[in-house]
């Protein structure tokens, strides 16, 4: 589908999806008093709202129903375990890439090479795809 063909229809299936999805981590945001589930699925759609660029502002600016004090008190001073998150997304991407013997996932670093001063992180190092010194952006990836 391209961009051209999205539909209303479309985002409504997202957000139902998007839903479905925040739903198997619900009991991993509880608390010895509280469920913290609304403000993750709040931080989840600013992550998705702003692209993954931004902060908690930026985040409430665009999620209906929060403000930053309540998503920045979620990421930093909440008192829910992050492990059982952390389990849940192992087990998620363990089922996703496949059984244990056949699935794999692969990590790898990767420059581009860059002239002029504008962009950001660019620095002189070993670009092996030239196998040289070069004027570089170096990422990791992971497929």
């Amino acid at each position: 589908m391209n961009s051209s063909s999205l539909c209303v229809k479309d985002v409504r299936n997202i957000i139902q999806e998007l839903m479905k999805f925040q739903e198997y981590y619900t009991e991993r945001f509880r608390t010895k008093t509280r469920n913290l589930k609304d403000q993750a699925l709040q931080y989840l759609k600013g992550k998705f709202l702003e692209r993954g660029r931004g902060n908690m502002t930026s985040y409430a600016k665009v999620v209906p129903e929060t403000n930053n004090q309540k998503l920045q008190n979620f990421i930093s001073d909440s008192p829910w375990d992050e492990k059982p998150v952390v389990e849940q997304i192992q087990l998620d991407v363990t089922n996703l890439i496949g059984d244990k013997t056949n699935g794999s996932i692969h990590i790898d670093e990767s420059g581009v090479k860059k002239d002029g001063k504008e962009s950001v992180g660019v620095k002189r190092q070993y670009l092996g795809r030239l196998g040289k010194i070069e004027n570089c952006q170096m990422g990791v990836f992971l497929g």
